[in-house]
């Protein structure tokens, strides 16, 4: 009985370190027209662009938070939250010029 619940508690693990493929679209909040950014998991360097019309996917652990970020506009923490789709909206932010070094 005790190995059955060892094995259940390392499948669990491992379908959680998976990760699920999230999937969506990042706009400008003000007019809606898509951003080519990079959508990022937080705490990791790795992440993708957006296409042409803001669309984007990536892997991510269910309990990931995605970082979203362009300059000009404010940045996103979005947690995941087993979703597989996110859309998100940046609203025109205060310019950092250090941002820009």
């Amino acid at each position: 009985m005790l190995s059955l619940l060892f094995l259940g508690i390392l499948l669990a693990g491992a379908i959680n370190a998976q990760g699920i493929r999230v999937t969506g679209k990042v706009t400008d909040a003000a007019d809606g027209s898509a951003l080519i950014v990079l959508p990022s998991r937080k705490g990791n360097n790795n992440g993708t662009l957006t296409d042409g019309s803001g669309n984007f996917a990536l892997t991510a652990s269910p309990t990931a938070t995605l970082l979203v970020s362009y300059v000009g506009y404010t940045t996103q923490e979005i947690a995941v939250n087993n979703r597989t789709s996110i859309n998100v909206s940046l609203a025109v932010g205060a310019l950092n010029l250090q941002e820009l070094w």
